[in-house]
């Protein structure tokens, strides 16, 4: 997983939920894949590494594998997301990435799963008032 999020978000944008660099080499809400490379190279000499189809890491999340970088079909803001998947799942949604570490050493702690922290008591949660759902929900709006 963080190999790709490297991969993928330019320096300045990897902390970001959302990189709009990284959303205008992309193909999300549309109908199919487009041609490798459509939409230009990324910041690290990459392709695709958002939209298109998403992409098997390493990881394993609650005995399920992950895929990143969200898939033609999907919004925008899915770029982010990492989706729990079973991993013997068959999709035209789902692709993998082959690399190429500099160092092998980079690879031992991904093998591991990733611990999932317990969830908090169910009082923890207070609904959000109304302006704060909208303030929330422009994260979810296209502006480029």
């Amino acid at each position: 997983m963080y190999h790709w999020a490297k991969a993928a978000f330019p320096p300045t944008e990897i902390g970001a939920p959302i990189s709009p660099v990284l959303l205008k080499r992309s193909n999300f809400s549309n109908k199919s894949v487009q041609e490798v490379g459509g939409s230009g190279i990324g910041a690290h000499g990459t392709y695709d590494m958002a939209g298109n189809i998403r992409e098997w890491s390493w990881n394993i999340f609650g005995g399920r594998g992950l895929t990143l970088g969200g898939a033609f079909s999907d919004p925008a803001y899915s770029a982010s997301s990492a989706t729990p998947s079973p991993r013997f799942v068959r999709s035209e949604l789902i692709g993998f990435r082959t690399i190429r570490l500099l160092n092998p050493k980079d690879m031992n702690p991904f093998g591991n799963p990733i611990n999932r922290p317990p969830p908090p008591p169910p009082d923890y949660y207070k609904p959000m008032t109304d302006e704060q759902f909208k303030i929330y929900a422009k994260n979810f709006e296209l502006g480029f």
